[in-house]
């Protein structure tokens, strides 16, 4: 599995707090966002059904 990098910007204050909880759950800001996202995913899911990905969407990114 390849593993994207992307640019994301929050303002200070988020920032800020993003840190607080990652520190507070001993993870790295970058993981938390990421485990964030994946629990997000699955919320998403539940509500709406499972999203596919095809060989075509992957080979864009």
């Amino acid at each position: 599995m390849m593993h994207k990098q992307f640019t994301l910007r929050f303002d200070d204050a988020v920032y800020a707090k993003i840190k607080q909880i990652a520190k507070a759950e001993t993870r790295s800001v970058s993981n938390l966002i990421q485990h964030l996202c994946q629990l997000k995913i699955q919320e998403y899911e539940r509500e709406h059904g499972r999203l596919d990905v095809s060989e075509e969407e992957l080979s864009d990114l």
